[in-house]
């Protein structure tokens, strides 16, 4: 589902959750002319029970690309990945405070 939300929303989608760590980038848009225009989305999900909006840190390397993005990316969509480091990152099984922060959504 990953590859479906970032290209939908023209995002840069990062899953940190239990068993897996990707990254996902969309696959039918050109990226924005300046990096600052990428917007990342990092979530993780947490016991299981529900997906929680999470702060990576500045400059923190990305989880690596999902491989089936570059199967599918259409070549005008490549230079999504220009710019990033992605490394392999084991996934996080519990939220990390020095690593990531939860973004509070408020109260409905």
């Amino acid at each position: 589902m990953g590859l479906l939300v970032s290209t939908a929303f023209n995002v840069i989608l990062v899953n940190l959750s239990h068993g897996s760590a990707s990254t996902f980038l969309p696959l039918r848009s050109a990226p924005p002319s300046s990096l600052h225009n990428r917007l990342v989305i990092a979530i993780i999900n947490d016991r299981n029970i529900h997906w929680v909006r999470v702060k990576l840190r500045v400059n923190a390397p990305l989880p690596s690309l999902y491989p089936s993005w570059d199967r599918y990316v259409e070549d005008f969509a490549k230079g999504w990945r220009d710019g990033f480091v992605f490394r392999d990152i084991a996934p996080i099984a519990t939220v990390d405070e020095a690593t990531i922060s939860v973004v509070d959504l408020g109260t409905p």
